[in-house]
């Protein structure tokens, strides 16, 4: 239900930034954005399990 308009979102900042910033800070931000969906993940399987 919310994946959509977050993936909107997501992309029109996405955008912006790239735009604005320069690549060694969008490549950080990539790796702590992806780094913190692993550890959300993790910590949800965990409350499953």
């Amino acid at each position: 239900m919310y994946i959509i308009p977050a993936a909107i979102i997501g992309g029109l900042l996405g955008s912006a930034l790239a735009k604005r910033l320069p690549n060694h800070v969008i490549q950080k931000l990539f790796i702590i954005m992806v780094s913190g969906i692993i550890l959300l993940n993790l910590y949800n399987l965990s409350q499953i399990i």
